[in-house]
């Protein structure tokens, strides 16, 4: 945990937000521990599944020192991840455009790089804000709406998401690619 710094501030620092697609509310504990653990105290988790706000209420509850934010593409699912403890809440488009331009790396789906990827919650504008941003892009290989990844094998989500965090832990060691 990052002291007494309020979570704008924490924001306002963090060079990397992790984001994490969770299928199943039991894959959530464990993804955000792997995250703590590689560093991360600051998780985006996506309302893209029906676990989603089951995961947030698990999180919030068992992993004190995750900060949770809500970024959304529309404010109902912002809000329903706030209800369930996400401790602020972000929406539209234009907050990941802005955010790209700034970020060193970016952490996410696969689908984040696939315009009317994840039922359809990234724009096109989105996924070219992802593609062209100067950041290095850590994509975890989801199979998911459409999109699928040949030759990765299945994995659970919290097993991708530590590996992820190993990478940007590498790259943030100067290790590169």
């Amino acid at each position: 945990m990052m002291g007494s710094m309020d979570i704008f501030t924490r924001l306002a620092n963090a060079v990397i937000i992790p984001a994490a697609v969770l299928d199943n509310p039991k894959d959530a504990v464990p993804t955000a521990n792997a995250l703590l653990r590689g560093g991360f105290d600051v998780l985006e988790v996506t309302l893209r599944t029906a676990a989603a706000t089951d995961a947030i209420a698990d999180i919030s509850a068992q992993c004190p020192d995750i900060r949770l934010v809500a970024v959304g593409t529309n404010s109902v699912a912002a809000q329903a991840m706030h209800k369930a403890g996400a401790q602020r809440a972000a929406t539209g488009e234009n907050a990941v455009v802005v955010n790209c331009r700034n970020a060193d790396i970016i952490v996410g789906p696969i689908g984040i790089v696939i315009a009317d990827a994840l039922l359809g919650e990234i724009t096109p504008t989105m996924a070219t804000a992802v593609c062209q941003s100067s950041a290095t892009r850590v994509l975890i290989p989801v199979n998911h709406c459409e999109n699928y990844i040949v030759g990765v094998p299945d994995q659970p989500i919290g097993s991708l998401v530590s590996a992820a965090v190993q990478k940007v832990k590498s790259l943030c060691a100067g290790e590169g690619c």
